[in-house]
């Protein structure tokens, strides 16, 4: 019995790789890599984006292949087409089309985009998860390994994000907010693999706050 398992374990597996080798060789070459590594998408350059900035954004469908075989993918919420990304082992790569830009602070947050790959667009809720970064209360730390959070970005009239508000878990019964400076220094203490990294944050306890955290944590 177990050998007609692991059979039909190896028969399915290799159904399913099979139909994703004849996906890929039935998509659609819609794009070529430059010699410069620029991309030409539907006769239109798009400039990859090298850069250290905070550039968050959720993959969208994908839009066929480039020259290459490799896919190349929408940004979700990008209905201009203004932005198109590539995947590879490491990574996003997002690419820009010429003349279009991705814009920074000094604006006002229109959305916010999460570590869960979720956009929150109700205007109060944005109002209010930015509030955080201003957000003052009682100081509490604690080991980071093994804690959830989510992670929240922010949006300027854009998918891409590029403002790093910071992070939210619930933990002992409190809710506690993390900023984007105090995490940068506990990876500057501890390192990024350390399982006994602290993170100190701030306890929230707005009623109000803590209603929009339920809706999205």
């Amino acid at each position: 019995m177990k050998i007609i398992t692991n059979k039909k374990f190896i028969f399915a597996f290799i159904c399913i790789l099979v139909a994703i080798l004849s996906l890929c060789l039935t998509l659609p070459v819609v794009g070529v890599i430059n010699d410069d590594n620029s991309l030409t998408y539907n006769d239109v350059r798009y400039n990859p984006i090298y850069t250290a900035d905070i550039l968050e954004f959720k993959v969208g469908k994908c839009l066929g292949k480039l020259n290459n075989n490799s896919k190349v993918y929408a940004v979700e919420g990008d209905n201009a087409c203004n932005y198109i990304c590539t995947l590879q082992w490491d990574g996003k790569i997002l690419y820009q089309k010429e003349n279009a830009n991705i814009p920074r602070k000094n604006k006002t947050v229109t959305q916010i985009f999460t570590s869960y790959d979720k956009f929150i667009t109700n205007t109060d809720d944005v109002a209010v998860i930015v509030s955080l970064d201003h957000y003052t209360g009682d100081a509490y730390s604690y080991r980071s390994d093994g804690h959830g959070c989510i992670t929240f970005y922010g949006c300027y009239d854009c998918p891409i994000a590029t403002l790093w508000i910071g992070s939210v878990t619930y933990i002992d019964e409190k809710w506690v907010f993390v900023s984007d400076e105090a995490i940068s220094e506990s990876f500057k203490l501890y390192g990024s693999g350390n399982p006994n990294r602290m993170l100190t944050g701030i306890v929230i306890t707005d009623d109000e706050i803590i209603n929009v955290l339920d809706k999205y944590y």
